[in-house]
Protein backbone atom coordinates (compact mmCIF):
# COMPACT_ATOMS: atom_id res chain seq x y z
CA UNK A 1 0.00 0.00 0.00
CA UNK A 2 1.43 3.32 -1.06
CA UNK A 3 1.37 5.69 1.90
CA UNK A 4 1.33 8.63 -0.03
CA UNK A 5 -1.99 7.47 -1.21
CA UNK A 6 -3.49 5.62 1.89
CA UNK A 7 -5.44 3.27 0.28
CA UNK A 8 -4.52 0.02 -1.13
CA UNK A 9 -3.97 0.27 -5.04
CA UNK A 10 -2.75 -2.24 -7.61
CA UNK A 11 -3.94 -5.12 -9.81
CA UNK A 12 -4.54 -6.92 -6.62
CA UNK A 13 -6.18 -4.75 -4.52
CA UNK A 14 -9.82 -5.62 -5.15
CA UNK A 15 -10.01 -9.06 -4.51
CA UNK A 16 -8.02 -8.14 -1.40
CA UNK A 17 -10.64 -5.35 -0.42
CA UNK A 18 -13.48 -7.70 -0.76
CA UNK A 19 -11.76 -10.57 0.83
CA UNK A 20 -11.00 -8.21 4.02
CA UNK A 21 -14.63 -6.97 4.29
CA UNK A 22 -15.99 -10.58 3.88
CA UNK A 23 -13.73 -11.62 6.85
CA UNK A 24 -14.74 -8.76 9.26
CA UNK A 25 -18.87 -9.49 8.65
CA UNK A 26 -18.20 -13.14 8.61
CA UNK A 27 -16.33 -13.20 12.32
CA UNK A 28 -17.16 -9.42 13.92
CA UNK A 29 -19.77 -9.58 15.99
CA UNK A 30 -22.70 -7.51 13.93
CA UNK A 31 -24.01 -5.67 17.24
CA UNK A 32 -20.29 -3.74 17.89
CA UNK A 33 -20.26 -0.82 15.97
CA UNK A 34 -17.06 0.77 16.59
CA UNK A 35 -13.41 -1.41 16.17
CA UNK A 36 -12.53 -0.39 19.82
CA UNK A 37 -15.23 -1.88 21.17
CA UNK A 38 -14.62 -5.41 19.53
CA UNK A 39 -13.33 -7.73 21.74
CA UNK A 40 -9.38 -7.81 22.01
CA UNK A 41 -9.25 -11.21 21.20
CA UNK A 42 -11.85 -11.05 18.57
CA UNK A 43 -10.03 -8.48 17.21
CA UNK A 44 -6.23 -10.24 16.78
CA UNK A 45 -8.76 -13.05 15.28
CA UNK A 46 -9.72 -10.87 12.75
CA UNK A 47 -6.29 -9.36 11.76
CA UNK A 48 -4.21 -12.73 11.90
CA UNK A 49 -6.71 -13.49 9.39
CA UNK A 50 -7.00 -10.71 7.25
CA UNK A 51 -2.87 -10.82 7.26
CA UNK A 52 -2.41 -14.32 6.85
CA UNK A 53 -4.38 -13.69 3.18
CA UNK A 54 -2.24 -13.99 0.18
CA UNK A 55 -0.63 -10.55 -0.67
CA UNK A 56 0.08 -9.79 -4.82
CA UNK A 57 3.22 -9.70 -6.22
CA UNK A 58 4.00 -5.53 -5.92
CA UNK A 59 2.10 -5.73 -2.75
CA UNK A 60 3.88 -5.23 0.39
CA UNK A 61 1.82 -7.31 3.70
CA UNK A 62 -1.01 -4.90 5.78
CA UNK A 63 -0.34 -3.37 8.94
CA UNK A 64 -3.26 -3.71 11.42
CA UNK A 65 -3.67 -0.04 11.26
CA UNK A 66 -3.91 -0.13 7.16
CA UNK A 67 -6.34 -2.63 7.69
CA UNK A 68 -8.44 -0.76 10.37
CA UNK A 69 -8.72 1.79 8.14
CA UNK A 70 -9.57 -0.11 4.78
CA UNK A 71 -12.46 -1.98 6.18
CA UNK A 72 -14.21 -0.29 9.09
CA UNK A 73 -13.24 3.52 7.52
CA UNK A 74 -12.04 6.44 9.65
CA UNK A 75 -13.52 8.01 13.08
CA UNK A 76 -15.77 10.68 12.43
CA UNK A 77 -15.89 13.53 15.00
CA UNK A 78 -14.41 16.82 15.51
CA UNK A 79 -10.46 18.26 15.24
CA UNK A 80 -10.10 21.62 16.79
CA UNK A 81 -9.16 23.96 14.15
CA UNK A 82 -10.78 21.48 11.15
CA UNK A 83 -14.42 21.31 12.24
CA UNK A 84 -16.21 18.32 11.79
CA UNK A 85 -15.55 15.21 9.74
CA UNK A 86 -13.33 12.10 9.66
CA UNK A 87 -10.33 12.10 12.05
CA UNK A 88 -6.93 11.15 10.34
CA UNK A 89 -5.02 8.00 11.40
CA UNK A 90 -2.65 9.36 13.56
CA UNK A 91 0.41 7.17 12.38
CA UNK A 92 -0.78 7.90 8.17
CA UNK A 93 -1.74 11.53 8.80
CA UNK A 94 1.56 12.51 9.27
CA UNK A 95 2.96 11.39 5.97
CA UNK A 96 -0.11 12.33 4.39
CA UNK A 97 0.52 15.65 5.38
CA UNK A 98 4.42 15.66 4.76
CA UNK A 99 3.25 14.63 0.90
CA UNK A 100 0.23 17.24 0.59
CA UNK A 101 3.07 19.78 1.65
CA UNK A 102 5.41 18.51 -1.25
CA UNK A 103 2.45 18.62 -3.49
CA UNK A 104 1.51 21.82 -2.38
CA UNK A 105 5.23 22.56 -2.91
CA UNK A 106 6.07 21.68 -6.26
CA UNK A 107 2.14 23.31 -7.19
CA UNK A 108 3.52 26.44 -5.82
CA UNK A 109 6.99 26.89 -7.69
CA UNK A 110 5.41 25.60 -11.02
CA UNK A 111 2.84 28.73 -10.37
CA UNK A 112 5.95 31.33 -9.18
CA UNK A 113 7.97 29.90 -12.50
CA UNK A 114 4.58 30.69 -14.39
CA UNK A 115 4.37 33.93 -12.62
CA UNK A 116 7.79 35.15 -13.49
CA UNK A 117 7.30 34.22 -17.12
CA UNK A 118 4.21 35.75 -17.65
CA UNK A 119 6.11 39.13 -15.62
CA UNK A 120 9.13 39.38 -18.14
CA UNK A 121 5.77 38.83 -21.01
CA UNK A 122 4.55 42.22 -19.28
CA UNK A 123 7.80 43.89 -19.33
CA UNK A 124 8.43 42.87 -23.30
CA UNK A 125 4.94 44.08 -23.46
CA UNK A 126 5.49 47.40 -21.84
CA UNK A 127 8.51 48.11 -23.86
CA UNK A 128 7.10 47.14 -26.97
CA UNK A 129 4.17 49.95 -26.23
CA UNK A 130 6.34 52.32 -25.12
CA UNK A 131 8.04 52.54 -28.62
CA UNK A 132 4.75 51.97 -30.68
CA UNK A 133 3.53 55.01 -28.30
CA UNK A 134 6.82 57.26 -29.27
CA UNK A 135 6.17 56.51 -33.06
CA UNK A 136 2.80 57.58 -32.69
CA UNK A 137 3.33 60.67 -31.45
CA UNK A 138 6.35 61.57 -34.02
CA UNK A 139 3.73 60.85 -37.06
CA UNK A 140 1.12 62.47 -35.12
CA UNK A 141 3.67 65.56 -35.15
CA UNK A 142 4.47 65.52 -38.39
CA UNK A 143 0.73 64.97 -39.74
CA UNK A 144 0.01 68.04 -37.54
CA UNK A 145 3.03 69.90 -39.51
CA UNK A 146 1.85 68.49 -42.98
CA UNK A 147 -1.51 69.96 -42.43
CA UNK A 148 -1.03 73.10 -41.10
CA UNK A 149 1.79 73.83 -43.42
CA UNK A 150 -1.03 72.70 -46.20
CA UNK A 151 -3.62 74.72 -44.55
CA UNK A 152 -0.93 77.50 -44.37
CA UNK A 153 -0.62 77.27 -48.44
CA UNK A 154 -4.40 76.82 -49.41
CA UNK A 155 -5.21 80.29 -47.12
CA UNK A 156 -2.02 82.20 -49.04
CA UNK A 157 -3.26 81.08 -52.15
CA UNK A 158 -7.00 81.99 -51.64
CA UNK A 159 -5.65 85.93 -49.71
CA UNK A 160 -3.66 86.19 -52.99
CA UNK A 161 -6.55 85.08 -55.46
CA UNK A 162 -8.71 87.66 -53.31
CA UNK A 163 -6.37 90.63 -53.65
CA UNK A 164 -5.93 89.80 -57.24
CA UNK A 165 -9.82 89.65 -57.70
CA UNK A 166 -9.62 93.21 -55.87
CA UNK A 167 -6.97 94.65 -58.05
CA UNK A 168 -9.12 93.64 -61.29
CA UNK A 169 -12.11 95.22 -60.03
CA UNK A 170 -10.21 98.58 -58.90
CA UNK A 171 -8.90 98.70 -62.62
CA UNK A 172 -12.32 97.15 -63.91
CA UNK A 173 -13.88 100.24 -61.97
CA UNK A 174 -11.40 102.94 -62.99
CA UNK A 175 -11.26 102.10 -66.41
CA UNK A 176 -14.59 101.80 -67.04
CA UNK A 177 -16.07 105.67 -68.56
CA UNK A 178 -18.42 106.86 -65.56
CA UNK A 179 -21.89 106.69 -66.84
CA UNK A 180 -23.00 110.17 -65.70
CA UNK A 181 -20.97 112.24 -67.71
Amino acid sequence: MPEELGRIVGLECQPLITELGCIVRKHAPLQVTKWAKIDKADRESLLQMAKSHPVGENEAPVCEEEICSEVLGHKSGYIRGRGHGPKPNRSLSKHHDKSKLEVANKRANELEEKLNAQQKDMEVIKATQKVTNEILQALMEQMQGVTQNATNEILQALMKQMQDERHMSANAIALAPDPLS
